[in-house]
């Protein structure tokens, strides 16, 4: 090593002596030329080029060794060679407040610091506190549990900087400090007690050390936006890791309590929810209302730079009411004492502004400070009677929320509309949260679909057409969501392909190269949108794939071999089908638990006769369609039949299958006797037998304390069973069915 690295240096003191006495002498033949002084550059610049061409092999070389050793592996470098060349990250040219052009790098930078510094500038009136006050006087938040307050509020340990270490990732852009995650993993014996001490004298001393306040700010130009406009950059925080490390301990201490006292219409960073949820939510909602005579809207809310708007004096206020602790609450102080930040533009470092309101975008912390800044909004949404939401069976729907995404359910417009403006007005006082009206989007449902598209009668952009919420395209008629969702996205997974098709990569390295890529971009929209994509199309998509494999020659192997596991000799292909059933199958383990998070779940139950998971053992797809006509709830249990049908199991009669809401068992229909049974504890034909045995009568009473007058009813039951099923000889249930009654399912 000490060899190499002297022949290193001493070659490029060779370089730097040789690029210094070229200039010399190019300067001097350009005051006096002669032909000794032409030859002695020529020579020089012979030697220079002989350098830098070994250099230049050498990159070479390991170019070609990069490509042999990571080509073919998912990571970075197959990232990379499949990235398009998108333009420069540079920024040209910015406009200023005053409409003028700007080129060069450092008013550039300037010009951002500008207008950070006024974002983040804090505007809370004199008397904010009052209208807090006042505001939450009207709503009733919950707090945390006595329980659950010490664990939040006790001092910080070892063992929690540790477990944030090792859940640091890796290959993240290091904080002003220029010390990556990779770092503090490789030395964390030596750092765990000094770190310990440091946030504990911050904490005694009310403020952080300097380089923990400080944080670089890396911009992002958002999709579709004018990359003139400093507004249309999304800014990122490039936060030093200790840094990072107490707001992840923090975070990992709130996140267990935070479902506790944020409803479930916010599902945004809040463990155990899940955005397809919100999605799902809404095109129920929009499947109640199609063919209802009442006025209804869906708005969509454009939020102008939520997080970043954030004041911090009404953050500690809502933390406070929510009981958070006044140690955690002090904490928070901490992190948002005195902060500075500094533009990164072109390569330049602007210099340091403080910031007085906003969570920062790149801290783990705030994501579930943002979700209890918008829960005092959202309860005050929830409770004011002037805002009539819809009506669906038995519940009112007002308010879904990812973040700042926030849709609201509004029926009688004229009046709940100008409520709500309201609400959010006075929300804006002391909040900094500040809605634009032009950008918000209203989409009609109900009798509101004969509005003229010129003329909406709401201070919103009025979009019967559909609008984007949350990466998906939401079309008012369920039948139109294929088209304007999948049918893009396939556009551009084939351009992608065909771009990819020259790579010099082998065929496992384009296997990799599907999971990394395609698989996410596809599983996305399989998840949120409960469409069924038929076989041509499967058959379709996994031609491309095949074609992309093979580099458009003959497929050596085929796609169901290349789908096996590797513990079978596949390959691990993604198969679209199969990860369309799964994001089914997890629809329906919520029919079976009733989970608590699961928000749509109220009215899809609404908008069927037959409870939801009662549907599943229905014989007939015409029974089911006659007792449901939602499609969301359809194509769910069209993919519940096909997986049966997958696995053999299509022609015989589950175990499970209920003995009320029956049609094939009328008696369980007509005869309101049998719900004695099912407080017995006897819901399913499984719950008549034992050890594959069916029960006699006897065995009935001893074992549900059935009365002598059921005798009938059991002799109905037991000839249904051996009439009109299979379950003699085979009283099983399938290996799907196993999973998901036995609570299961999450792990699908």
């Amino acid at each position: 090593m000490s060899y190499t690295a002297t022949k290193r240096r001493k070659k490029r003191e060779k370089q730097k002596m040789l690029e210094g006495e070229l200039g010399t002498k190019e300067k001097d033949y350009i005051k006096t030329p002669t032909p000794a002084l032409l030859k002695e550059i020529s020579v020089i610049r012979s030697t220079l080029d002989s350098l830098l061409t070994q250099d230049a092999e050498k990159k070479m070389r390991f170019v070609r060794q990069k490509l042999y050793e990571h080509g073919d592996k998912p990571g970075k470098y197959l990232a990379y060679l499949a990235k398009k060349r998108a333009d420069s990250q540079s920024i040209a040219t910015i406009t200023d407040s005053d409409g003028n052009h700007l080129y060069e790098n450092k008013l550039i930078s300037d010009s951002f610091k500008t207008f950070y510094t006024n974002l983040y500038a804090s505007e809370l009136p004199n008397d904010a506190h009052k209208l807090m006050e006042n505001f939450f006087c009207k709503i009733e938040l919950p707090t945390i549990s006595e329980e659950q307050r010490p664990l939040l509020n006790a001092p910080i340990t070892k063992e929690e900087i540790m477990f944030a270490i090792k859940n640091l990732q890796n290959g993240k852009a290091p904080g002003p400090d220029g010390f990556c995650s990779e770092f503090y993993k490789e030395f964390h014996g030596l750092i765990l007690e000094p770190l310990r001490d440091m946030f504990n004298h911050s904490f005694s001393n009310d403020q952080l050390p300097q380089t923990l306040r400080e944080a670089n700010i890396s911009l992002i130009l958002k999709k579709g936006k004018c990359p003139e406009s400093c507004s249309s950059y999304r800014p990122i925080s490039l936060l030093n890791v200790d840094r990072k490390l107490l707001s992840k301990i923090l975070a990992t201490r709130l996140e267990d309590s935070l479902p506790l006292i944020v409803k479930g219409d916010q599902t945004g960073f809040i463990k155990v929810r899940k955005s397809c949820n919100n999605v799902r939510r809404l095109l129920n909602v929009i499947q109640a209302y199609q063919q209802s005579a009442v006025d209804g809207l869906v708005l969509s809310l454009d939020a102008e730079k939520a997080f970043d708007r954030v004041e911090w004096s009404y953050l500690l206020f809502a933390l406070n009411k929510f009981g958070l602790g006044d140690n955690f609450i002090k904490w928070v102080k901490v992190l948002y004492d005195d902060p500075q930040a500094a533009v990164l533009t072109n390569g330049l470092r602007s210099n340091s502004f403080s910031i007085h309101r906003g969570t920062r975008q790149g801290c783990p912390l705030s994501p579930l400070l943002f979700a209890l800044v918008m829960e005092p909004l959202a309860e005050a949404i929830r409770v004011t009677p002037a805002i009539q939401g819809l009506l669906i069976g038995d519940v009112h729907h007002k308010i879904s929320l990812y973040a700042d995404d926030v849709l609201i359910f509004i029926s009688s417009p004229e009046t709940s509309i100008t409520a709500l403006i309201n609400i959010i007005e006075l929300f804006s006082e002391f909040s900094g949260y500040k809605i634009n009206l032009t950008k918000s989007e209203a989409m009609p449902l109900g009798s509101l679909h004969s509005v003229p598209n010129t003329s909406p009668p709401f201070p919103f952009k009025w979009s019967p057409s559909g609008f984007m919420y949350l990466g998906i395209f939401v079309t008012p008629k369920f039948q139109q969501m294929y088209k304007a969702n999948f049918v893009p996205l396939f556009d551009t997974i084939r351009q992608d392909l065909e771009h990819w098709n020259s790579l010099p990569i082998s065929w496992l390295g384009r296997i990799s190269l599907l999971k990394m890529n395609i698989l996410p971009r596809l599983l996305y929209p399989i998840q949120m949108i409960p469409v069924l994509l038929s076989n041509k199309v499967i058959k379709d998509v996994n031609g491309w794939l095949s074609s992309f494999i093979w580099s458009k020659r003959k497929p050596r192997l085929k796609m169901a071999i290349l789908q096996l596991p590797s513990s079978m000799g596949g390959l691990d292909l993604p198969n679209i089908r199969f990860y369309q059933w799964c994001a089914h199958l997890c629809y329906i383990s919520d029919w079976i638990t009733n989970d608590d998070s699961s928000i749509w779940l109220d009215i899809e139950t609404s908008l069927s006769k037959y409870p939801l998971q009662d549907l599943l053992f229905f014989r007939s797809f015409k029974s089911v369609e006659d007792h449901c006509n939602n499609p969301v709830t359809l194509n769910t249990l069209k993919v519940w039949r096909s997986v049966q049908r997958f696995l053999g199991r299509s022609k015989l009669t589950s175990a499970l299958t209920p003995i009320l809401n029956n049609p094939d068992f009328s008696p369980g229909l007509l005869d309101a006797g049998f719900n004695f049974w099912l407080n017995k504890g006897i819901r399913r034909l499984n719950d008549l037998f034992a050890d594959k045995i069916l029960l006699s009568f006897e065995q009935m009473v001893e074992k549900y304390r059935l009365p002598k007058q059921d005798f009938f009813r059991f002799l109905q039951v037991r000839h249904y069973i051996l009439k009109s099923t299979t379950l003699i000889g085979n009283p099983g249930v399938s290996v799907i069915e196993i999973m998901l009654f036995s609570h299961k399912g999450k792990c699908l």
